[in-house]
């Protein structure tokens, strides 16, 4: 089914992919990305802030999956990444700051339902410090 737009431009979907094999096959479901930082204030001598310094800035997200598998029926055993796992991402649609290597996983969970898919959801963390 291809998309129809009208009116202004949209980002549409989810266009981020995991191109590493800690996720084992999946349909990614949702994405959730931030910039953030650390900060420091300087105040005077009457308590008025004066000065703010932003440091080790990172980049934080949330990927959600199913688990799939390329044959037809039966259940899929999801494949989880290890806690500090890196894994690279690609993106087509979104900045760049999603994008990259060096994405680090930071918390594994995964809901089963008896009325739902198998999701997994991934938060993971991205620092420019960390190459490795």
């Amino acid at each position: 089914m291809a998309n129809i737009y009208k009116g202004v431009g949209v980002s549409w979907g989810v266009g981020s992919t995991a191109v590493t094999t800690v996720f084992g096959t999946f349909k990614l479901q949702s994405r959730d990305a931030g910039l953030t930082s650390e900060t420091e204030m300087l105040k005077d001598e009457n308590g008025v802030t004066a000065a703010k310094v932003y440091f080790d800035q990172k980049t934080e997200a949330t990927f959600e999956y199913c688990p799939t598998d390329a044959s037809a029926g039966g259940a899929v055993a999801p494949t989880l990444p290890t806690i500090g796992a890196i894994f690279t991402v690609t993106d087509t649609t979104a900045a760049t700051y999603i994008a990259g290597t060096t994405w680090l996983c930071d918390d594994v969970q995964v809901k089963s339902s008896n009325t739902s898919i198998t999701r997994v959801t991934v938060k993971a963390t991205k620092y420019p410090g960390i190459t490795a």
